[in-house]
């Protein structure tokens, strides 16, 4: 069985009641970068990006990431 990352973005986001525009405005992390993160289109994340993120969100790592097993 294979594990992977998870990013979280999306349901962190809606539970903050916020846009990927507002907040692209908070973090300085542009929409595009937020869009690709979101939707897993990204291929690495730097610390910075995630430090702005949970920062911007107001959350832990653990809110925003989690480890998902894979049937292979």
């Amino acid at each position: 069985m294979k594990s992977y990352i998870s990013i979280n973005l999306k349901s962190l986001i809606k539970s903050k009641s916020m846009t990927l525009k507002e907040l692209s405005k908070i973090t300085g992390i542009t929409p595009q970068q937020l869009s690709a993160i979101n939707r897993w289109k990204s291929k690495k994340i730097e610390f910075i990006t995630i430090y702005k993120l949970l920062k911007g969100l107001s959350c832990n790592p653990n809110d925003l990431f989690s480890i998902q097993d894979e049937d292979v």
